[in-house]
């Protein structure tokens, strides 16, 4: 009888005695995120993220500056949400500034990264273009340096000359991003890759084809 037994539990562990994870609910979580902004509920918002250990900290993403953060934002719409993307319209501080933006969440319902906190790696090339084109020198520095560390080609871009100098380096760099972005997606920790929402590929486009800055 306890032969029996044993050979009935060794069946039951070996065939799927699995455990279950709740469902995830992507309107819970874009609602969460929204009003943890909102309502400055630091710990609540930084519960939502995968990397809540790692960039939530006392010398980072503090709560000081989460509120400062947040204190800029007057009012956030969830305008979709499903998993991997939610699209959030945000409304800032002091001008109204409106723009609809992804909060990309992973199958567990962690979120891996937003507009707000962490960004997508297309998100940081995207501004880092924006800012090789900036009148300012340490803007030029700081977007070239990241475009380079993220294997992007520079085409012989030239950190001291004029943006119409550069015109011919910027353009093929941003064909480059311009044809490699939708597919884009460098994670941290072997996360899954999760590649640019739709939303914010439009939103690239847009901001890629703006009149270069001087």
């Amino acid at each position: 009888m306890k032969q029996l037994l044993a050979v009935i539990v060794g069946c039951i562990v070996l065939n799927g005695c699995k455990t279950t994870t709740p469902e995830v609910d992507p309107n819970v979580i874009a609602q969460k995120y929204c009003d943890s902004i909102k309502n400055g509920d630091y710990e609540t918002f930084r519960s939502l993220f995968f990397f809540k250990d790692k960039i939530f900290t006392e010398e980072r993403q503090n709560e000081e500056w989460f509120l400062r953060r947040a204190n800029a934002i007057y009012d956030l719409e969830i305008v979709s949400a499903s998993i991997p993307y939610i699209d959030i319209k945000f409304s800032s501080r002091p001008d109204g500034f409106q723009r609809t933006q992804t909060i990309y969440v992973m199958d567990d319902g962690l979120i891996k990264c937003d507009p707000f906190c962490i960004l997508h790696s297309t998100e940081v090339l995207v501004s880092s273009y924006g800012n090789v084109t900036h009148k300012d020198l340490s803007r030029r520095q700081g977007g070239m340096k990241i475009l380079e560390s993220s294997g992007v080609s520079l085409h012989k871009y030239d950190l001291n000359a004029t943006p119409e100098e550069n015109s011919e380096s910027l353009e093929r760099i941003k064909e480059w991003l311009i044809n490699n972005l939708s597919t884009y997606d460098r994670s941290k920790f072997n996360l899954p890759s999760i590649p640019p929402s739709e939303t914010d590929l439009k939103n690239y486009d847009r901001r890629l084809n703006a009149k270069i800055k001087r």
